[in-house]
């Protein structure tokens, strides 16, 4: 007796196709390594001398997915996990 296929569900990986859910919950644990490793090279080079690369070869991902997370190097430094609950705070005001 076989067993049946696994069914596997996936979530939308880039920020532009979606939140990954509910809670956004599949792109920040998707962005939240990079974020670790561009803090940890800021602390050790500097800012100005730590590059998207860098960042990126520290993730183990390419400086091309690093851009489907964000927009810059500075965007690693000024984004925060609260973006989609933000969102979702906002598009529940009622309009007058």
């Amino acid at each position: 007796m076989t067993a049946a296929p696994e069914t596997v569900r996936r979530s939308p990986t880039a920020p532009n196709a979606g939140s990954g859910g509910p809670s956004g919950y599949a792109k920040n644990t998707r962005s939240a390594p990079a974020t670790r490793f561009a803090t940890r090279l800021f602390e050790k080079q500097g800012y100005a001398g730590t590059t998207v690369e860098q960042i990126a070869r520290e993730a183990e991902v390419s400086h091309t997915t690093f851009f489907r997370y964000f927009s810059s190097k500075e965007q690693v430094v000024l984004s925060d996990d609260l973006d989609d609950v933000r969102a979702q705070v906002i598009a529940g005001v009622p309009r007058d």
